[in-house]
């Protein structure tokens, strides 16, 4: 009984044995899944980057705008093909047919691949052709501009001219008694002289006076020596419109020849030829001119 009882332990030892070692490789398999904490780490991070490489693969797609594409991007490309006259329907955001037509006839125009896909390459040229073309159209707009301002510069100036050519006949008429003096007296150019004559179909010297002053409501003395004592006033220099009177132009003291003054050292007056103009700077003139009146 005794040996039989100490054998015991023994077997019972043996069993244990057996059965931690049936059961070492359970153990031995948790051991492993929990034994490199880095090494979970390492298989997250590598599992992170591969989800980042996707994304960045997906992110550099949508660069890339084709056929069947839908939203801003395309209706923003729309818009620019537009403005550069490539694309003539209304930008609706839908990458259709007429999309792929207008950026193939974009590409060609700018030696570019012709796949009417908008990539990058495309993308850049697109806004360098569209800024180009904002350029060019603030250079015209300024261009317009500057040509307007130069428009209303000139015509200013030739106001300007007008205005400062206007003073000079302004004067001359303000200094005239009546510029219809000279008008009448023009309108009798050529009338032969006629002695006594005092109408438009013949004229002596006083008589034409006469006449022009009696066309303008005025009336003057028949000779020049009356209308030299008795009408108007004297003046130092004459002006348009005025009397220049002349003594001894035939034998007659006093005046004995006048005419209107018409300005630039002119006069109208009734000579042996008849009614004409003369130079009264002439040496004839000058030796016999002894003044002028200005008569109303």
């Amino acid at each position: 009984m005794f040996k039989s009882n100490r054998q015991a332990p023994k077997y019972i030892l043996s069993s244990a044995v057996v059965t931690a070692l049936a059961l070492t490789p359970a153990l031995s398999g948790n051991a492993d899944a929990f034994a490199d904490p880095e090494s979970d780490e390492s298989s997250s991070s590598s599992q992170s980057e591969s989800s980042d490489t996707a994304n960045e693969t997906e992110s550099t797609d949508d660069t890339l705008l084709y056929l069947g594409d839908t939203g801003s991007s395309v209706e923003s490309l729309q818009s620019t093909l537009s403005e550069l006259d490539y694309y003539t329907s209304e930008a609706d955001g839908t990458y259709d047919d007429e999309t792929v037509q207008a950026v193939e006839a974009f590409q060609t125009e700018n030696n570019l691949s012709i796949d009417g896909i908008a990539g990058p390459e495309t993308m850049g040229a697109l806004d360098e052709t569209d800024d180009s073309s904002d350029a060019g159209s603030e250079t015209e707009e300024s261009s317009n501009d500057s040509s307007e301002d130069s428009e209303e510069n000139e015509e200013v100036a030739s106001a300007s001219s007008e205005e400062s050519s206007e003073p000079s006949t302004e004067s001359t008429s303000a200094n005239a008694p009546d510029s219809g003096l000279v008008a009448s007296a023009e309108s009798v150019l050529g009338t032969p002289y006629e002695w006594g004559g005092t109408t438009a179909s013949g004229l002596d010297s006083s008589g034409f006076i006469n006449y022009v002053f009696e066309e303008n409501d005025t009336d003057v003395s028949r000779t020049h020596e009356g209308i030299w004592q008795n009408n108007g006033e004297f003046v130092e220099e004459p002006n348009v419109g005025d009397v220049v009177f002349y003594e001894g132009t035939y034998d007659t003291e006093g005046a004995s020849h006048s005419g209107i003054y018409i300005g630039d050292d002119q006069m109208i007056h009734s000579g042996s030829s008849g009614v004409e103009t003369a130079d009264t700077t002439s040496d004839y003139w000058e030796e016999h001119y002894i003044g002028a009146k200005s008569i109303d």
